[in-house]
């Protein structure tokens, strides 16, 4: 990561008793794993046996500096989908 704006906000979050989801991603070239925030999606039709897409952001929501782009990066097949 190039910024750390999630572990700011959670601090800032911490303060009105909150806190930011975040997701811990591992990338398969064996490097650290680093957290994500994490987007909230839902399944829109029940019925359907195929679960909802992942969200992953390139950005960073609060300042906008790009995440490394190998980090980032999937497949759909990867993401669940």
């Amino acid at each position: 990561m190039t910024c750390d704006c999630i572990s700011e906000m959670g601090k800032l979050l911490a303060e009105h008793n909150t806190k930011l989801g975040v997701t811990l991603a591992f990338p398969r070239d064996g490097t650290p794993g680093f957290c994500l925030p994490h987007i909230h999606t839902e399944k829109i039709e029940r019925r359907q046996r195929k679960g909802p897409a992942l969200a992953i952001p390139t950005f960073c929501p609060f300042c906008g500096t790009k995440y490394d782009e190998d980090k980032t990066a999937r497949q759909p097949n990867e993401a669940g989908q």
